[in-house]
């Protein structure tokens, strides 16, 4: 493929360390440490977490209750891995407009993904007779797709529920099924595999349905619409493979009319041989023990539209679930740009790899998609993964063979690792072979064992870049490729894509594919994001406007507060403007992240990528704020963002109550406003009854403006909140 006509995020992402953007002292060290014959065999390179499994809201997730709509998902709903486990949603994060592809399988089922979502896929390589595991993004698994010799294959998961007691026996339900009932009832579909596996016994048994087929499989024919959505679920939960397709039943002749009767659903089964789904003896005979084909494979990927999307992290050792049709779903790049200038043939010291040579340009397919099939200098083993698990004993035992280059062993997510797998890494890192580089990837390093951490001869912590720096390589790219842009588009694209580098530059090409440009208008068009003044609208809806006497003067409260005229009505219609535009999980993601640099910004602490006239709106708006009323916004967001409770309803809440009333619950379970801020209150109160009253409000503008307002924000809000809402801000003071 000409490198013109390759995508953004494979054309300009950076293939050396000294492409990579941001983190100057980090690269400084890492230079430092490659410098002379003596390298470090043993580093540990630590970031941030991401989240890369996006999927339309619509989307249907695989919950211990039955399926549930992605954008109805809550924190601590219990969900299935892909390997049948369980795990708890930990974490829910809105991704806005996304670009949605459909990836069609060999069973004629279908899964919606964002282009960031991550695939769990496979593939069996008949040259080396070894089956091959990978996790790749929506647009790296179009490439491979495009370019495999081999079918890219996923998983046929089965799963358990609790076991509950059934009103007839599995068994006997199923038999007459067909003939009595229109549908499977709840209590049998998520009941343990024994009842449904009888319960497809008793359906398979009667002998005008049960068909054995050119193919090795079973089919079965079913006329009711429901009874086969019931039969599709029940098959699929089992690890059975089910392939529906739907014809015309036929018609019936009354009274000289003909009249249609419906449709027939015929199920064609590939069963696991290790499930045994017969009883009659006239049918055991007809068994065939191994059937040709049994795995699905993928047999398109077509871009449909775009759609909100948003993504859940899976409190589990493979993060991964299982998705519509019982599909499962799932950053390593600096670790494969280290690995390049160990093995590059030659290598600068002052400009590294020179991405020249023989060994750099075999490197740079790979450091763009993880396939390290054509390599045999690198091996990437994913803990997260059950194969990555398993290939630890391989790979360690691999390592004590000689070699005469540099062999690079990057061990993915060490941090699941168990003690057990950590100490026998440890074995090896206490005196590591000649020429072999053990790089540990982890997000959590803390997990790690502390013997392990001491080992590694090198440590590296990388962090994602500034506004300012992923704004100016998306400015670079544009002036590359010819297209127009201005510092608040680009820097409004970076961050949105949460500052990271991939996801901006997959981003920007969407703005410049679809408008032409990427203008600050543009990006706002195609991403039907909530403009800030939308939500600085909403903010005054939510504060109201100031009463006044008839001499014109702000009527105030006792303690100096202006009295308002709130109006619910207007609030009301304001949010339901909002919600015809955005997910209101991305609006609340939105207003947070707004928030935050407003806070900043009252304080004079500089913050990238704002102009001077957002610096004008986010002085503006938040200088009217009271400090009581900052602080129980910050509590409220925080609430908001924890994904409990009805996101709409909350706001519908907020929108009657106000900021303050709406925040007693919160200040008692934070400990109320602190004594210090109560004191201030106290203290203004006495000097309005001397009759200074233009003295306490010059004494509480200062102290709502000024950087006080800082501590009295940590005082009346718990640490973790103000943690949890400013943790991910880069700033500069």
């Amino acid at each position: 493929m000409a490198t013109n006509d390759l995508a953004y995020h494979r054309k300009y992402r950076p293939t050396t360390i000294k492409q990579y953007i941001g983190n100057e002292k980090l690269k400084q060290t890492a230079f430092a440490a490659l410098k002379g014959d003596k390298r470090p065999q043993v580093i540990l390179l630590s970031g941030d977490s991401g989240c890369g499994k996006a999927q339309p809201l619509d989307s249907q997730v695989l919950t211990t209750s039955g399926y549930k709509r992605m954008g109805d998902i809550q924190i601590g709903d219990e969900v299935f891995t892909h390997n049948g486990n369980r795990g708890l949603v930990s974490g829910i994060y809105p991704q806005g407009v996304r670009p949605v592809y459909r990836i069609t399988l060999s069973d004629r089922t279908y899964i919606d993904v964002s282009d960031e979502h991550l695939n769990c896929v496979y593939l069996y390589n008949t040259r080396k007779k070894v089956r091959e595991d990978y996790v790749l993004t929506t647009l790296d698994l179009i490439e491979k797709f495009k370019t495999s010799e081999y079918d890219l294959r996923v998983e046929i998961p089965s799963v358990e529920f609790e076991h509950k007691d059934v009103s007839m026996s599995p068994y006997k339900f199923g038999w007459q099924c067909d003939n009595v009932y229109e549908y499977i009832p709840d209590e049998y579909l998520y009941n343990s595999r024994d009842v449904r596996l009888e319960l497809l016994r008793g359906l398979l048994e009667e002998e005008d349905k049960f068909v054995t087929c050119k193919d090795d499989g079973v089919e079965i024919s079913i006329t009711s619409d429901s009874l086969s959505r019931d039969f599709e679920f029940l098959v699929r939960s089992l690890g059975i493979m089910d392939t529906v397709i739907v014809k015309k039943a036929g018609y019936i002749s009354v009274d000289g009319k003909r009249h249609s009767l419906g449709n027939l659903y015929k199920h064609f089964l590939k069963v696991p041989d290790n499930i045994d789904f017969q009883r009659l003896e006239v049918h055991l005979g007809e068994r065939i023990i191994s059937q040709r084909g049994f795995y699905r494979s993928i047999v398109s990927i077509d871009r449909i539209e775009d759609k909100e999307c948003q993504c859940i992290m899976v409190d589990h050792e493979d993060h991964t679930y299982i998705s519509d049709f019982f599909i499962p779903t799932h950053n390593t790049t600096f670790a494969r740009l280290l690995a390049k200038e160990y093995l590059c043939e030659d290598r600068d010291e002052v400009t590294g790899a020179c991405d020249m040579c023989a060994s750099c340009q075999e490197l740079d397919d790979y450091i763009q998609t993880g396939d390290t099939s054509m390599l045999s200098s690198v091996r990437e083993v994913d803990i997260a993964d059950q194969s990555g698990k398993r290939d630890i004993d391989v790979v360690l035992e691999e390592m004590l063979i000689p070699t005469f280059g540099w062999k690079v062993y990057i061990f993915d997510e060490v941090h699941m690792a168990t003690n057990q797998a950590q100490n026998r890494m440890l074995k090896i890192a206490e005196e590591p072979p000649e020429n072999v580089l053990m790089i540990f990837c982890t997000t959590d390093p803390d997990k790690l064992l502390e013997t392990l951490r001491n080992r590694c001869q090198l440590t590296l912590r990388v962090k994602k870049p500034t506004v300012a720096e992923l704004g100016g390589l998306l400015k670079r790219v544009c002036s590359t490729e010819g297209v127009d842009c201005d510092i608040k588009g680009v820097n409004f694209i970076a961050n949105r894509a949460g500052l990271t580098i991939r996801k901006a530059l997959t981003s920007l090409e969407q703005v410049v594919t679809e408008r032409g440009d990427a203008t600050y208008d543009s990006a706002i068009s195609v991403f039907e994001e909530i403009s800030d003044t939308l939500i600085v609208n909403f903010y005054k809806k939510l504060l109201g406007t100031p009463k006044y006497d008839r001499n014109g003067n702000v009527i105030r409260d006792k303690l100096g507060n202006p009295e308002v005229s709130r109006d619910v009505l207007g609030y009301v219609t304001l949010l339901s403007q909002i919600k015809s535009k955005v997910d209101l999980n991305t609006f609340v993601n939105n207003l947070i992240d707004f928030t935050k640099k407003g806070i900043f910004v009252i304080n004079q602490v500089q913050v990238d990528g704002v102009s001077d006239g957002e610096l004008s709106i986010y002085r503006s708006l938040f200088g009217d704020f009271t400090v009581e009323q900052m602080a129980n916004l910050i509590n409220t967001l925080v609430e908001l963002a924890s994904g409990k409770g009805d996101v709409e309803m909350n706001l519908l809440s907020l929108g009657y109550t106000g900021l303050v009333c709406a925040s007693n619950s919160s200040n008692q379970q934070a400990g109320g406003v602190d004594s210090g801020l109560a004191a201030m209150f106290d203290e203004v109160e006495q000097e309005q009854k001397n009759g200074d009253f233009e003295r306490a409000m010059r004494n509480k503008e200062a102290e709502s403006k000024g950087v006080s307002l800082a501590d009295d924000l940590v005082k009346s809000a718990s640490l973790d909140d103000i943690e949890s809402l400013f943790g991910n801000v880069e700033v500069s003071i």
